[in-house]
């Protein structure tokens, strides 16, 4: 069984950049490159980080009643997602960092959300360590950065797009609404016993 808080901790705190040797895809966290450069499994992700603020305090204990966080969580997943826009002109917003002080370990003063600050991470690391990385995610970084913050804030507006959106808008589209609905259904589904060990 997966432990949804160690999961849920590889997603929220400063991640390691190292690599042993050059088969060696530490740097990358819990993430792949088809995961990056896709935008695939975010569900999955995003649903482990809304669960860890719906169900959890900082510490790991349980609590109760998670419907009281979900827009604790929603905020949560705002911020991780959250990306630089000194035009602040993006409807809805990218840039969070005015939740700065509620969410520290997810977004730093100048809206640069876990995510965006953890993939920039990788890049620096990979192109400094030419010789502990493959040529395959080197030629990948190398490549990668052009385009990553435009089409990455195009994800995070698809991402707030509501529910009840007219026309099709948001009909096949991951959106926070929805995986902060999931993460409760889950709850339900396992009697409210909650699969996060303490550690």
């Amino acid at each position: 069984m997966t432990n949804e808080w160690a999961e849920f901790k590889a997603y929220t705190e400063q991640p390691i950049y190292t690599a042993e040797r050059r088969t060696d895809t530490a740097y990358l966290g819990r993430f792949t490159f088809d995961m990056i450069t896709e935008f695939t499994g975010f569900g999955r992700v995003l649903t482990t980080i809304a669960r860890g603020y719906l169900f959890h305090d900082k510490d790991g204990v349980i609590l109760d009643d998670p419907y009281e966080r979900i827009e604790i969580a929603r905020n949560a997943l705002c911020v991780w997602c959250s990306v630089p826009d000194k035009k602040k002109s993006s409807e809805p917003p990218v840039d969070f960092r005015e939740l700065f002080a509620d969410f520290p370990e997810l977004v730093d003063e100048n809206g640069k959300g876990w995510y965006y600050r953890h993939i920039k991470s990788v890049i620096r690391f990979v192109k400094a360590n030419p010789d502990k990385v493959s040529k395959s995610a080197y030629k990948k970084c190398v490549d990668f950065p052009t385009g990553f913050t435009t089409q990455w804030k195009k994800k995070v507006r698809q991402l707030q797009v509501p529910i009840f959106a007219l026309n099709t808008k948001g009909a096949w589209t991951l959106r926070f609404d929805d995986i902060i609905a999931n993460a409760l259904e889950a709850a339900h589904s396992e009697r409210k016993s909650i699969c996060f060990p303490k550690q």
